[in-house]
């Protein structure tokens, strides 16, 4: 048997989607499938015409040819010389067998806002673009909970009951898939790094913020010592710093007296000097915006839009806060430079919020263009432009 390939569904993209897209890439290239779905009869799609059979072996003959493409929807394939291409949930159980050094695994990523709302105006048009982004920020790049359920309240009651369920295991779910089918599992996404084809699993939108409220309240000690354990683990890399996000939010959110450090290098000598540096950061509310348009001076504006590379809060005129736990955070200028005001000469201050762990080791980060690298061309404002490190105490008591 020739596997080329498996294909587990993220849970809500849709076992159908993956399958559509292999038609459609094959059908441009003439080749003959056998597409055998669980529980019903293989459809043979030829030169010849589409044929329907009761058994794979009716079509036995295009299978021991390995110009033959093999798709078997949701359950185990026979072992055929054709190649093969299984779409499935992704429990390991439905692909170990597969699972070999010449076998591509591929996952579909959680879709964007930008897909979810592209989506929503070509198929979905009777949806507002409000209410779909209520649920995107609710239940992340889900489409079948964004846009196939927008209007099903019972599937959407399924979030409530999941949060209500939480535990600590949720922790466990880190950069694999999972047996589980528990509550948990409906509320994290598996999430795909595609440029360095890592995965792992991710917290959505805003109900991750009650999720930590339950995590916060009930299971306290576990979840901070996950986070703060688990700082030299790379594999626990996603789920940690998705935490640690959301802890960094509710805290700012809530205002308070924070030690806080400048990073760039004659500033750091300064700070030397007189160490006892510290800053109020005032309670503030929080807006969520899809673009630059809808921020309001004053407020703690979160983007909607989670693939935002330069950072996590923003509050206007010149006030941005990234969330780390990394070393080094490269900061893109271009997604940067639309939020500075070029009509105001006032310092740019950015404030990179970091564990205690971080804190009195963290260096000044460069500028980067988009594709990596660094920045060579400084742009007008980088004179006005200040970073500084903010410790974030783990131990306070969150509201």
């Amino acid at each position: 048997m020739s596997v080329v390939g498996v294909l587990p569904e993220i849970r809500g993209l849709g076992k159908r989607s993956s399958v559509i897209i292999c038609f459609i890439f094959l059908q441009k290239q003439n080749k003959t499938v056998v597409y055998h779905k669980q529980n019903e009869d293989p459809i043979l799609f030829s030169e010849e015409g589409i044929f329907r059979g009761s058994a794979d072996s009716e079509f036995i003959g295009y299978l021991k040819n390995d110009d033959t493409w093999y798709i078997v929807d949701g359950w185990e394939p026979k072992g055929f010389k054709a190649r093969t291409i299984l779409v499935c949930s992704p429990q390991k159980k439905y692909y170990s067998a597969f699972d070999k050094d010449e076998t591509r695994i591929r996952y579909m990523p959680v879709w964007s806002w930008v897909e979810t709302d592209t989506c929503r105006k070509v198929i979905f048009q009777n949806l507002s673009l409000e209410k779909v982004l209520k649920l995107y920020n609710k239940w992340g790049g889900i489409p079948r909970f964004t846009l196939s359920y927008t209007l099903n309240t019972s599937q959407r009651k399924l979030l409530k009951k999941a949060i209500n369920s939480v535990n600590d295991k949720i922790l466990s779910f880190v950069g694999k898939s999972t047996e589980d089918n528990s509550a948990n599992h409906k509320i994290i996404h598996i999430y795909t790094n595609i440029q360095i084809e890592e995965k792992g699993e991710e917290v959505p939108g805003e109900s991750s913020s009650t999720v930590l409220n339950v995590l916060e309240t009930n299971f306290r000690e576990q979840l901070l010592n996950f986070v703060t354990a688990s700082l030299s683990i790379s594999n626990y890399g996603t789920l940690r710093s998705a935490i640690f996000e959301r802890m960094a939010h509710r805290t700012l959110l809530n205002g308070g007296l924070f030690n806080v450090r400048p990073l760039s290098e004659k500033a750091t000598y300064y700070f030397r000097i007189n160490r006892d540096w510290r800053e109020i950061v005032p309670k503030r509310s929080k807006l969520l915006f899809s673009n630059p348009d809808e921020i309001v001076q004053g407020k703690y504006c979160i983007s909607a839009q989670k693939n935002n590379a330069s950072f996590g809060a923003f509050v206007y005129p010149n006030k941005f806060f990234q969330m780390t736990i990394a070393e080094k955070h490269p900061i893109v200028k271009s997604d940067l430079e639309k939020y500075i005001d070029r009509d105001d000469n006032s310092d740019i201050n950015f404030y990179f919020v970091l564990p205690k762990e971080l804190y009195s080791s963290y260096k000044e980060q460069a500028l980067h263009n988009t594709n990596g690298t660094v920045l060579r061309n400084k742009p007008h404002w980088f004179n006005r432009f200040k970073q500084y490190a903010l410790e974030l105490d783990l131990n306070i008591k969150f509201r």
